[in-house]
């Protein structure tokens, strides 16, 4: 690993005003991604933090919490989520690692979808635990430390196939996403402003490799709960019931395994119940799936009589939908 001091530096890939305030002090990098001096969010692999006064670590222990409610506490804790919000966003991961470091102590936390897991306070002087972090995530795989393994980079031929639908006339590297053993190429996430946890769709026009056309490729962490199911199936059960203009889904399914694609922070909440109510951590699945129909952006619209028929049409279909489910009931 690579350790780079990042504190004065400019996120490289991060576009909105956003990325000159997040400027974690330190990130790691896999020694094999080729960046030494800068902060790259799209291939870091971890951020480390310092502070020199406890008042400003975010978290306690004992009592009812472990949130230090003080000004600098908070605002530590929002510095921290917007670096981790910074990593999950600039790229596609299933969770990410970071390193809080308070005066003689340090915290690990891991964040995924759903949360984040903290540590106890490791007085590094005195205990390995944080040397043992270091050790192991050194020598642990790609997926261990949150990459996701149906993502790589876009071979040179699929990227040149793809350029002639997407991302025309740029020079930037290209990802290829599989899905059920189907290649698709998209351009690199772009982090945005937002909390880590959650849904977080994205959606990218995307190269079908096989089929050789542009299509629309949504990434997304479905809710593991009771009555709501996967989007596939919804699209399914319309077309099934022949509801009118309704988008063509290609393709749908979770993706990897239940191990680093499925939210891991709700499985703990258990173990300390006097902290949080369990409902606060809602389990999440990743989730993708390919729509054959591609929207055109509002702003591209060349009139309001493309607005009124577009909202026609949908209106159309929902009132189809209304009465289909009426008659079933």
């Amino acid at each position: 690993m690579i350790i780079v001091d990042t504190s004065s530096k400019v996120d490289k890939v991060t576009d909105h005003r956003a990325s000159a305030e997040r400027r974690p002090d330190c990130v790691v990098y896999d020694h094999t991604c080729g960046e030494k001096y800068g902060l790259n969010a799209s291939l870091a692999d971890f951020f480390i933090e310092f502070k020199t006064n406890i008042h400003h670590d975010p978290f306690v222990r004992g009592g009812n919490t472990f949130l230090r409610d003080t000004v600098k506490g908070i605002e530590t804790r929002g510095q921290i989520t917007s670096y981790a919000t910074l990593l999950l966003g600039a790229q596609y991961r299933t969770h990410v690692f970071c390193i809080l470091v308070v005066k003689d102590y340090a915290r690990l936390i891991r964040w995924d979808r759903a949360g984040a897991v903290v540590t106890e306070a490791i007085y590094y002087d005195d205990e390995r635990h944080l040397f043992d972090f270091f050790i192991r995530y050194d020598r642990a795989g790609r997926e261990v430390r949150g990459h996701d393994s149906t993502v790589r980079l876009a071979s040179s031929c699929e990227m040149e196939k793809a350029r002639m639908f997407i991302e025309k006339g740029s020079t930037d590297p290209l990802l290829s996403i599989t899905i059920e053993s189907n290649c698709y190429v998209v351009p690199y996430p772009r982090s945005q402003p937002k909390i880590p946890v959650g849904r977080w769709t994205r959606a990218s026009i995307a190269y079908d490799v096989k089929r050789d056309k542009c299509v629309l490729l949504k990434d997304s962490w479905r809710l593991l709960l009771a009555g709501i199911q996967a989007e596939g199936k919804t699209y399914a059960t319309l077309h099934s019931h022949k509801v009118p203009n309704i988008p063509h889904c290609s393709v749908s399914g979770d993706v990897g395994d239940e191990l680093y694609h499925k939210s891991q922070t709700d499985a703990l909440v258990d173990k300390y119940p006097h902290l949080k109510s369990p409902s606060q951590f809602i389990p999440v699945r990743h989730y993708r799936l390919v729509l054959d129909d591609i929207g055109t952006k509002l702003q591209d619209f060349r009139s309001g009589h493309e607005v009124v028929k577009a909202v026609h049409s949908a209106l159309l279909g929902k009132l189809a939908k209304h009465w289909q489910s009426l008659n079933t009931s």
